[in-house]
């Protein structure tokens, strides 16, 4: 799992698969090192393994896998079109890559692109429409299909500062509260704040 953080995506996700322990080796990356730790936690129980967790992919790690997901995670990544290949290169003969970015269609990422351009920035993130660029570009990709999800919680001052400061992180300083928290008023719905995600899910073959 690239981006792993505390394990509880992973979790759900092998719940489901019901892999036999024995045979099931997990590798995960994860930069926090909180996360990380948790993550080795909650994962232990699908793994009769010893779990490998890295900070980075900072390493050639060749054909490795049969299965690498992504989820939600390379809107970060410093150079994504690197992080792509580096990911497609570590599957094994018919291995599969799996990963899932919002775009345009996200309105959390809307949010976003909005905070941006009140102060006169263009959003530093990754989005499905880089990705699909780049996969086109070097013939890499298989499918795509549409992951729909919302969100949706109680309209408050404290839940719109929470919603604010997940997604913005340290640049959330560069606007006043009253702008800011302006920002939901298109995704407000009575009493409720109700984002709409129609996100990408590539899947990509070894």
């Amino acid at each position: 799992d690239f981006g792993v953080g505390s394990g509880s995506f992973t979790s759900s996700f092998l719940k489901q698969a019901g892999f036999d322990p024995t045979s099931l080796q997990l590798s995960l990356i994860e930069p926090d090192p909180k996360y990380r730790e948790q993550a080795i936690s909650a994962l232990a129980p699908f793994s009769s393994q010893t779990i490998e967790a890295r900070p980075l992919l900072d390493v050639d790690l060749g054909p490795s896998f049969d299965l690498i997901f992504s989820h939600h995670v390379l809107y970060y990544v410093p150079n994504l079109e690197e992080t792509l290949v580096r990911l497609v290169s570590a599957l094994l003969p018919g291995g599969r890559l799996l990963i899932v970015q919002g775009g345009e269609k996200n309105d959390l990422n809307t949010l976003v692109r909005n905070a941006f351009e009140q102060f006169g920035e263009k959003a530093p993130y990754n989005y499905s429409e880089d990705t699909v660029a780049i996969l086109e570009r070097r013939k890499l990709i298989k499918r795509i299909e549409m992951v729909n999800s919302a969100l949706k919680f109680p309209d408050s001052p404290e839940n719109r500062a929470k919603i604010l400061r997940f997604l913005l992180g340290d640049h959330l300083t560069k606007l006043p509260q009253e702008r800011a928290i302006s920002l939901f008023e298109p995704f407000r719905h009575g009493s409720n704040i109700r984002f709409v995600c129609r996100d990408e899910l590539f899947i990509i073959d070894g």
